[in-house]
């Protein structure tokens, strides 16, 4: 191991045991780079890959921004885009050349755009913040239910979000 600290602060041998075991639930298919690489183990109601970074406790991260903090060097969970956006639109897919780093408002442009979400991005914005206001619902039921992170709903029915959606 070099001289120079991994970003994760954790010792090489277990951050090749975090990616040994990451790695092993992709199915890779012929190892094109252009074809997605399909996350195989537990998901979300939304198709997203969901990974125990640690192994034992009960939080996972999502499947796609841990493959692209591993592409990158990064610490799983704590990768600074506020999402990373499958270019190739595939839920399951972990393959770090389909990844983009993005905002939340760039993700669901990018739904629309390509006919994947029925509404403007102004629209689920409204949604969200009505059904948490007037409904007995949880930010990370509706997270899930626009696949959306947990804390980009905190943001938005606080109003610290899209504040340009009235």
């Amino acid at each position: 191991m070099s001289a120079e600290a991994h970003p994760t602060g954790k010792p090489e041998k277990d951050r090749l045991r975090i990616e040994t075991r990451f790695w092993e639930k992709v199915d890779y298919g012929s190892c094109d780079p252009d074809e997605c690489w399909e996350w195989t183990a537990s998901t979300t109601a939304n198709g997203y890959g969901r990974f125990k970074v640690d192994g034992t406790r009960n939080i996972s991260s999502p499947a796609h921004r841990v493959a692209y903090a591993l592409a990158n060097d990064e610490i799983p969970g704590d990768v600074d885009a506020e999402v990373i956006r499958h270019q190739c639109h595939n839920t399951r897919c972990c393959n770090p050349t389909h990844l983009k780093p993005g905002t939340q408002v760039q993700n669901v442009k990018d739904s629309a755009e390509d006919g994947r979400m029925a509404d403007t991005p102004e629209r689920v914005i409204r949604d969200i913040r009505e059904r948490y206001e007037d409904e007995d619902v949880s930010q990370s039921t509706l997270a899930d239910e626009y696949g959306l992170s947990q804390p980009f709903v905190s943001r938005v029915v606080r109003g610290e979000r899209c504040k340009y959606v009235d």
